[in-house]
């Protein structure tokens, strides 16, 4: 490859992510920069198999 300074490499990645807490998904989500920093915009909470949520209650809390 023939590179130099202010080339640009395209590249595919999906518009939506699935975020994972202790590689159980949790959400769908979009990524982006929102106030100079790397962001992730939630679209969709994922339903969990067990009841069982961050703190141990159903609800989460």
């Amino acid at each position: 490859l023939n590179l130099k300074a202010g080339d640009v490499i395209p590249i595919n990645i999906d518009e939506m992510i699935e975020a994972q807490i202790d590689g159980i998904p949790v959400m769908e989500c979009k990524y982006g920069l929102f106030n100079g920093q790397y962001a992730l915009r939630v679209e969709k909470l994922l339903r969990s198999n067990s009841t069982e949520y961050v703190k141990g209650e159903p609800n989460g809390d």
